[in-house]
């Protein structure tokens, strides 16, 4: 499960970009992954921070999004060329699913904490060790093959003079 703490705007919008898929938005293209993806996104998004689902009128339909706090959260406004305006008229979990359906509501869930998973996974793998070159490394396994070695930053590099090891 996704931890609320955990999650910020841009990983959350990380998860959910690498789950969108035709499947989950009928309208779902690989030039516009956003597309067709508002309400099962105002669902999951629900599902994870709370808050409130709203919608909007954009030339004649509903688009919805989410209120957590203060903020409005339009994880799928890039589908739209233009800046839409925003009616925050409140709605419903209900009405969001009538956009969508269950199906394609639980594949995307399913998708979003399955990423999760895996990218935590990821982090608890990930360990920093000292290098003879006098720069900071991250260990990382990959698929049970050889680990990946970088520098920890550009910044590290420069300030413990790494030439071994470059972006």
């Amino acid at each position: 499960m996704i931890h609320r703490s955990a999650c910020t705007p841009s990983r959350l919008y990380e998860a959910l970009r690498a789950s969108w898929s035709i499947e989950t938005g009928g309208k779902w293209l690989a030039s516009n992954p956003a597309r067709g993806q508002c309400s099962v996104t105002a669902l999951v998004v629900h599902d994870i921070l709370g808050g409130e689902i709203l919608k909007t009128d954009v030339d004649g339909c509903w688009h919805f999004y989410n209120q957590i706090g203060a903020r409005h959260w339009d994880l799928t406004m890039s589908q739209f060329e233009t800046p839409i305006e925003y009616d925050n008229l409140p709605s419903t979990r209900e009405e969001a699913l009538s956009d969508t359906s269950p199906e394609q509501y639980r594949l995307l869930r399913q998708r979003v904490f399955e990423w999760q998973k895996r990218s935590e996974s990821r982090v608890a793998h990930v360990r920093l060790e000292p290098s003879s070159t006098n720069c900071l490394l991250i260990s990382t396994p990959y698929g049970g093959g050889p680990r990946r070695r970088s520098c920890v930053s550009r910044s590290a590099r420069d300030r413990l003079g790494c030439r071994a090891h470059t972006f």
